[in-house]
């Protein structure tokens, strides 16, 4: 009964629009962002929304570091809450 109902299409239609409006919005967003720090090349869009999306706790991007920086496995925080950079962990375990 529900796809029956008058001007489903129409507003469906008009959903679509939208849609594919914001999503040629976060594209235009997120391309800016790849042109400013390159390396976001390549990293995932899911990624790259969490990283931007939490730009202001270090802690929660430090999450995601080895995949913007290949030779870094992890970094250790300070603080409260965690922010500053104590050293920084390589793949191959070495400490700086």
């Amino acid at each position: 009964r529900a796809s029956n109902r008058p001007g489903l299409i129409a507003d469906l239609n008009d959903m679509s629009d939208k849609l594919e409006l914001c999503e040629k919005a976060l594209a235009d967003f997120l391309e800016s962002k790849k042109r400013i720090f390159p390396r976001f090349y390549f990293v995932a869009t899911a990624m790259l929304l969490d990283i931007l999306s939490n730009g202001n706790r270090p802690n929660i991007v430090a999450q995601n570091i080895n995949a913007l920086l290949q030779g870094v496995k992890s970094l250790q925080l300070s603080g409260d809450p965690p922010s500053v950079v104590e050293s920084i962990t390589s793949n191959e375990g070495e400490v700086v």
